[in-house]
């Protein structure tokens, strides 16, 4: 059984395709920006981030996959999965640009997506899969220079 507590405020619900993915949103606790984080992760790690950026005015919302904890490496349907986190977030708070943070193979999944996608304006990764990011390095290497 898990007892971490959910910050005030928060709600979880599923969404996804066949409702896959588990997320909690912490609302910011001064006037949110236009500014959203999407944090891979629904640990004790991640909640405090989560409530981190809420005290710094952002809109966070953790995210956790469904299943065993087993997955492939990664493939397109996981940076579908995180895009979709971002629609999620927008609509539900207005946010239009993201951070996103991810350990591991989530780690991964959001340096991925930062590649694909200009809404992505920050990135966290600790411990990502490194043969999949040297090889998308030289691509996001240019996107970051052009900030």
């Amino acid at each position: 059984m898990n007892t971490t507590k959910l910050p005030a405020g928060a709600r979880v619900f599923n969404f996804g395709p066949d409702d896959s993915l588990t997320a909690s949103i912490t609302d910011a606790r001064q006037p949110a920006g236009k500014t959203g984080a999407v944090i891979w992760g629904m640990g004790v790690a991640e909640l405090q981030a989560a409530r981190r950026l809420a005290k710094g005015g952002f809109v966070a919302m953790q995210i956790r996959q469904n299943g065993d904890g087993q997955r492939p490496l990664l493939n397109e349907s996981d940076v579908a999965r995180c895009k979709e986190a971002m629609g999620v977030l927008a609509s539900r708070r207005n946010a239009e640009k993201f951070i996103l943070m991810g350990n591991c193979g989530s780690g991964s999944v959001c340096f991925n997506t930062a590649l694909t996608d200009d809404r992505v304006v920050g990135l966290v990764l600790s411990n990502p899969h490194v043969s999949e990011i040297l090889t998308a390095s030289s691509a996001y290497k240019k996107r970051i220079l052009s900030w």
